[in-house]
């Protein structure tokens, strides 16, 4: 994880099976800023990682250039519908932090909504902007959808980015951990920086499933804003 003055940031990923095909990373542009990518490849196995290893690809050869999220999600639709033919497609959160400004901009192409939890009033809410997957649909039909969401930081706030692994995970009763267990969660544990916030989020997903075999992979990314300089005022203690 990137050590951003002012953040603390965490992320893990647990395939199902050997490989899997979730993905994120973490991307340094110019002026300080970082982006942050969770996404998930329809599909299981070595074919869904082989297709997710070329999203990461692309990914990679982004970060070279403006910062500009359309931009950036625009050119990987079109690798991706070119490359994919409809057969495969991919759901990915994609957010840009101004770190100096404590700004988090995010545009979400048909993924799982990413928790924010907000600090002065103690609760979470869905992020929700308009967005296709990626590789559905050509490239004007997906520009069109795309919406980009601008949210503010406060210190003690956290965005938690996670694929369908999480809410969908299933203990042996086939009950799903669903998202309303990951807002308790988080409410519960919001005082710890990122580190501890993501180690609470996966002990309790594993907890919940048990001794259930997992059916999909688990990804999470936690970016906390804290009141100095990263990692010194939030305790990292593991909750569980």
């Amino acid at each position: 994880a990137p050590e951003i003055p002012g953040f603390t940031v965490q992320g893990s990923c647990e395939p199902a099976r050997e490989v899997g095909g979730d993905l994120f990373d973490y991307l340094p542009f110019p002026n300080g800023q970082w982006g942050f990518c969770v996404a998930d490849v329809s599909g299981k196995g070595v074919p869904a990682a082989l297709y997710m290893t070329l999203t990461k690809g692309m990914l990679a050869s982004a970060q070279t250039r403006s910062p500009d999220l359309p931009v950036i999600a625009s050119r990987l639709n079109r690798f991706l519908w070119e490359t994919g033919k409809k057969r495969t497609f991919v759901t990915m959160s994609l957010g840009l932090l101004d770190a100096e400004r404590r700004i988090f901009h995010h545009v979400r192409a048909g993924h799982n909504p990413p928790l924010l939890y907000r600090a002065q009033k103690k609760a979470c809410e869905f992020l929700q902007p308009k967005g296709l997957g990626l590789g559905i649909t050509a490239g004007a039909v997906f520009e069109r959808s795309l919406e980009v969401q601008d949210v503010p930081l406060e210190p003690g706030d956290a965005i938690v980015l996670y694929s369908d692994g999480l809410t969908e995970c299933m203990n042996s009763r086939l009950e799903q951990f669903g998202e309303g267990r990951l807002v308790e969660v988080v409410e519960r544990w919001a005082h710890l920086n990122a580190r501890g916030l993501e180690a609470a989020i996966m002990e309790a997903a594993r907890a919940f499933r048990g001794e259930a075999d997992p059916h999909d992979d688990l990804t999470v990314v936690v970016l906390r804003a804290e009141n100095g300089p990263a990692g010194r005022r939030a305790g990292t203690l593991d909750p569980l």
